[in-house]
């Protein structure tokens, strides 16, 4: 099994154990109006820094092309989580499983 398999098995996995149980990020003293504010902003710098995943290559006229594929939105998808949640955890953030409905 090439390692896109095993990556796309990993978060197809991660995604169906997401949905099993709830979870949400945590941090000491941390309000949830501090939580949502950091959240988003480690959203927006995952899509920033994710953005050339939408440019695969120019085609022969020289415009570029936008690939609307599975793939590319799996791989993509994928990118924008693990940048998320590294930026996350940089700000001392930890997933936790909830405790309330």
């Amino acid at each position: 099994m090439d390692m896109k398999r095993k990556v796309a098995l990993l978060a197809l996995l991660l995604l169906l154990a997401a949905c099993a149980t709830s979870v949400q990020w945590t941090k000491p003293g941390a309000a949830q109006a501090q939580i949502d504010a950091d959240l988003k902003a480690c959203r927006e710098a995952a899509e920033k820094a994710a953005a050339p995943l939408r440019q695969r290559a120019a085609t022969p006229s020289g415009a570029l092309s936008y690939p609307s594929g599975t793939e590319l939105g799996a791989d993509r998808q994928m990118a924008l989580a693990q940048r998320q949640d590294a930026c996350m955890r940089e700000r001392g953030y930890r997933l936790v499983r909830s405790t309330g409905p």
